[in-house]
């Protein structure tokens, strides 16, 4: 799977998951694509590298 990430100047590029974390981290990209639309650094909700958001109720925990 790839995935649509774009650069600070515009540019945009298709880049594997791996690639795509490796530049979050190194905020080297603006932008990502994702299923609902474009996820922008600073202002959209990323996972944590567990996977998880780790914030909030769990609402997945069952009684």
């Amino acid at each position: 799977m790839m995935i649509r990430v774009e650069y600070p100047d515009g540019t945009q590029q298709l880049v594997r998951p791996y690639v795509l974390s490796q530049l979050i981290d190194k905020q080297a990209i603006t932008r990502f694509e994702r299923a609902g639309g474009w996820a922008v650094l600073g202002e959209a909700r990323l996972r944590s590298a567990g996977g998880s958001f780790l914030r909030g109720e769990n609402r997945r925990c069952s009684a």
